[in-house]
């Protein structure tokens, strides 16, 4: 089975050559989905255009089905969903912090290690 989909690309529109083939959009066509899936995608199509929990149940996707829960949970309560959105926030700063602390470490441990060189040379050069 084939999804309906839509294929995009782009083009100059002075010498109307293709402005890259390795640059395509394809669009979903979630409105046309149907109602049976074969696939994890059409499964995330049929959840995204809006389903039953048991029609989500049946599609046996714990990813899907944490996404129901996250949506279920975040719907009840706007206290519920400024936490959830408060969380979000402190998980992306804190592995944004950690990227950097391990980037700033491997400069370090490269400078180190440039100047450990140099010594080594230095003293080879030196006998």
């Amino acid at each position: 089975m084939s999804l309906p989909t839509t294929n995009v690309g782009l083009l100059d529109m002075k010498t109307n050559k293709v402005f890259s083939k390795d640059l395509e959009f394809i669009f979903l066509e979630v409105p046309k989905v149907p109602k049976t899936y074969y696939n994890n995608l059409e499964k995330w199509m049929v959840f995204l255009k809006g389903t039953s929990k048991k029609e989500v149940m049946k599609m046996d996707n714990s990813a899907i089905n944490k996404a129901q829960e996250t949506l279920e949970y975040l719907s009840q309560d706007p206290v519920a969903r400024a936490k959830y959105e408060a969380r979000l926030k402190y998980l992306s700063d804190y592995n944004t912090s950690m990227y950097t602390e391990r980037q700033e470490g491997i400069n370090e441990g490269m400078e180190k290690g440039r100047e450990e060189a140099k010594i080594q040379f230095a003293k080879k050069n030196a006998q």
